[in-house]
């Protein structure tokens, strides 16, 4: 589904007010009748019988009684057995979407949540936005742009015919030329007019009576210098009105032509930006790309409750909602006072509420203050840039703040408490920047080290870790089999890794001293976008280190564990790890530990096939026919029977 309904909790009514079935049904109306359960697409039968599910759509949540469903599929002159053919239909279509049409009063109705249908998605979101076009042309633009995304071509564009459903349609095709009309004036305050003009050309071509188009084609000329062109546009709009339609274009157009030839200056956009100071709290909910694969649907309700509460903190604390960027905000406030009190305060009622199979929603936050240029209702400037790498770098539940905002809050309010996290160098901003977390009464205040892009802080003496080769192990991030795995960093190239480290009592086992390098090297040669690469490898007695890329999305191990993935995902995730393997195979090199363990994912949740066995094979060298695995499950019947691992081996653990 679309960012769009994310930011509109209000349905048409709530799931309070009305017994909601099936609510992985999404029904889509804006081009050809569509249904999908589960992203899978839902065959709904011949025109007559789709007639019926669109006419309930149409009216989504309320009764539609059997004799205006059978005008609308038949027409004035129905026949003899209309209403056991309706009754036909709606068994039909119940077998092929569930029980989500229900029996009501005489007629029937669509028991579905109103946002799950695209029409009603778009219509509320085209209704939120252009009340945002003055006062937020930035969120406006974004906001049109995703509803009018939802269209696919003319509504109902498969059941002409339907007197009601080609009026509904005219509707809402009235409604879209409305909603482009709010788009181009939110992008026009933008300072867009250049890239608007072709578009406008068009527009106006296409619907020569529809005068806000052309006026708006004759603003954009103006701003870029091309005043003639403007003048000429409002004549071929006079002409065309005058012979089409013996009409003179409307005072409005008039008007504007007249400020046109008299060089109106109000017309032209402010050329100097305005520079002012302000405070900023950027938020993100952690793992949502994850989140959103494993539960489309519960997310859906989740992130509803979480602009819920974002959106009343932040009002509330007197601030505005600059723009979303994915489910997360940015917002702007006058003073970082209350900037840091809009997110304690969201913070404590996230974690007071009982969200369902989603789990908690994490909320990261950071909160920065500096001058900034005003454009178009949105800010520009290095406070931005800055507090977005924070924000990247804090984990869920965590609120940081930059010096800045430290120092402004601490001139400024009381009350409050923080503590100083140290001095990072973030990627992309050249001086080191000091961090800061709010400290929030009865929430978390002992959080991971941060997700830094470049050079984390030196480890302070007898901090935990130490160097290896080059490499600062910073946290240990899991303990396998044969191993411990770590968090490093590597100051030399300023990235960081992952370094899995071998126990002692296995490198020094002569088939492991003898075969090391070259099981090591043959691993290292792998190239394929969904292998973890291993980047460097040596053995020393204390140990055989194996310097591999770090994955922030943890291992698919922990993403079953939150729950049962939908079809679509599961099947991403398998082609992915399966092409790997694949790959692997034509190579000769057999896997030989499949396991949700040994998959790991990035934040958007792609999987890379990682951990090739090395440490496995080497030991099992010296002990043939030995199992030795903390994920039983997943060994394959021949390594049980003491037999050698092949290609099949590795199919077996993909399978399971």
């Amino acid at each position: 589904m679309s960012e769009l309904q994310l930011a509109q909790p209000d349905a048409l009514g709530t799931a309070a007010e009305q017994s909601y079935v099936h609510p992985d049904v999404e029904i889509r109306v804006l081009g050809p009748l569509e249904v999908a359960r589960q992203a899978a697409q839902v065959q709904l039968g011949g025109r007559k019988q789709r007639t019926v599910l669109a006419l309930l759509a149409a009216e989504v949540g309320k009764r539609v009684s059997v004799d205006a469903l059978i005008d609308g599929v038949w027409g004035e002159e129905p026949t003899a057995g209309a209403r056991s053919t309706l009754q036909t239909y709606v068994s039909n279509l119940r077998g092929a979407i569930g029980d989500v049409i229900v029996r009501d009063d005489g007629g029937y109705r669509l028991a579905t949540d109103p946002q799950q249908v695209d029409a009603v998605q778009f219509e509320q979101g085209v209704a939120h936005a252009t009340d945002l076009v003055e006062k937020n042309p930035a969120e406006a633009s974004q906001r049109l742009r995703a509803a009018l995304a939802l269209w696919r071509g003319n509504p109902y564009a498969d059941l002409a015919g339907s007197f009601p459903l080609e009026i509904e349609a005219r509707r809402l095709e009235e409604l879209r030329l409305r909603a482009v009309e709010a788009r181009i004036e939110a992008e026009l305050a933008l300072g867009h007019h250049a890239d608007l003009i072709a578009e406008l050309e068009v527009r106006c071509e296409e619907f020569p009576v529809y005068e806000r188009f052309r006026a708006q084609h004759m603003l954009a000329l103006y701003r870029c210098g091309r005043q003639a062109e403007a003048l000429r546009a409002y004549q071929k709009t006079r002409a065309y009105l005058a012979e089409e339609l013996g009409l003179e274009p409307s005072p409005q157009l008039h008007e504007l032509e007249r400020r046109i030839l008299e060089h109106d200056k109000s017309l032209l956009l402010e050329a100097e930006p305005q520079v002012q100071t302000v405070s900023f709290l950027l938020t993100d909910v952690e793992d949502s790309t994850v989140l959103w694969e494993l539960h489309t649907t519960a997310m859906r309700a989740a992130v509803a409750e979480h602009d819920r509460v974002v959106f009343g903190a932040v009002e509330a604390a007197g601030g505005r909602i600059v723009k979303r960027v994915g489910d997360g905000v940015d917002i702007a406030f006058a003073d970082v006072g209350a900037a840091v009190a809009a997110a304690g305060e969201i913070q404590r009622e996230l974690a007071a509420m009982r969200w369902d199979e989603t789990g908690p929603l994490a909320v990261r936050m950071a909160v920065d203050v500096g001058e900034v240029e005003a454009r178009g209702g949105d800010y520009f400037g290095p406070v931005l840039n800055r507090a977005g790498r924070m924000l990247a770098a804090a984990h869920g539940g965590q609120v940081l703040l930059s010096t800045d905002a430290h120092a402004a809050l601490s001139a400024t309010r009381s009350g409050w408490q923080a503590k100083a996290l140290g001095e990072f160098r973030f990627k992309g901003i050249g001086t080191p920047q000091h961090v800061f977390q709010l400290l929030l009464d009865g929430l978390p205040s002992d959080f991971p080290p941060l997700r830094i892009d470049r050079l984390p802080p030196p480890l302070a003496s007898g901090a935990f870790g130490r160097s290896v080769r080059g490499y600062e192990l910073r946290e240990q991030v899991g303990v396998g089999d044969f191993g411990i795995v770590y968090r490093a960093y590597q100051p030399s190239v300023g990235r960081e890794v992952a370094v899995k480290v071998i126990r002692p009592d296995l490198v020094n086992q002569p088939s492991f001293v003898r075969d090391f390098e070259s099981e090591a090297r043959l691993v290292a040669q792998l190239e394929h976008p969904h292998l973890v690469p291993l980047y460097d490898y040596w053995r020393d007695p204390e140990g055989a280190y194996l310097i591999m890329r770090w994955l922030r999305g943890g291992a698919l191990r922990q993403a079953l564990e939150r729950g049962p993935w939908n079809l679509e995902p599961a099947a991403r995730l398998l082609a992915q790890v399966g092409a790997a393997l694949a790959y692997a195979h034509r190579q000769g090199v057999v896997h030989r530990d499949v396991k949700p363990a040994n998959v790991l994912l990035d934040e958007e949740g792609n999987a890379y096939l990682s951990d090739f066995g090395i440490a496995g094979r080497l030991a099992d060298a010296a002990n043939p026919g030995r199992v030795v695995t903390s994920s039983p499950a997943y060994v394959p019947p021949e390594e049980l029977a003491g037999h050698r691992h092949t290609l099949r081996s590795d199919l077996y653990g993909l399978g399971l």
